[in-house]
């Protein structure tokens, strides 16, 4: 009877992970979509400076070096958005307002430092720092037209179609909450803000999900 307690008594469960645990990855993997808005000083669209809208498709890649800390690269494209740049031109020897139109598309690589708190939690907050590379490209256009002054005489108003692309670097800041369904799939919801030199020009709303391995 003594040797049966004994070994009973000696016998320790193997410890089992709580479900929902993340294990300590080494790399992850997302993509999603979100809200961007770029201010248009960032193509000197318009004097006094609106905000625009459109949607973003991100791809993200990190790479663990702690179970906190993380390095990442992420890919980012969004629809072209339109909005008015003001021109003036000499019609008739008097000076007219005629608008042009302007068309931006934004692609950028924003490689960064993310700081992940805490440790085997279902939801982890995490800030982000680093840098969004832009490139711009940028589409002016204005239709030619015929303008009639009130003596009945015509001036052509002259058409535009230009085309450039604009590279920019600019800091950004970002913080969020990586959410885990599982071992290793998560979704992850995100803010971030890009500065330039007047203060921020970037602001994106992120959802997006991906994997842990």
């Amino acid at each position: 009877m003594l040797l049966l307690s004994t070994s009973i008594d000696g016998q320790v469960p193997n410890p089992r992970p709580a479900p929902n645990t993340p294990h300590s990855p080494r790399w992850d993997v997302g993509g999603g979509t979100g809200l961007f808005f770029m201010h248009e000083s960032e193509v000197a669209a318009q004097q006094w400076g609106d905000w625009n809208g459109n949607t973003e498709i991100r791809g993200d890649l990190g790479r663990y070096w702690t179970p906190h800390l993380k390095t990442g690269l992420a890919v980012g494209a969004a629809p072209r958005f339109r909005s008015y740049e003001d021109a003036f031109v000499i019609v008739g020897g008097v000076r007219r307002y005629a608008s042009v139109l302007v068309a931006v598309r934004l692609t950028t690589i924003a490689p960064s430092l993310t700081y992940q708190f805490f440790d085997n939690d279902f939801m982890h907050p995490y800030v982000t720092g680093g840098v969004r590379m832009g490139i711009l490209d940028v589409r002016r256009t204005r239709d030619g037209s015929l303008y009639s002054d009130r003596a009945g005489q015509n001036s052509d108003v002259p058409s535009i179609d230009e085309r450039r692309t604009v590279l920019n670097a600019r800091p950004f800041a970002a913080a969020g909450f990586k959410s885990y369904i599982n071992r290793q799939a998560f979704v992850r919801t995100e803010a971030l803000t890009a500065f330039g030199a007047s203060g921020a020009t970037q602001v994106t709303l992120h959802l997006g999900m991906g994997v842990d391995f």
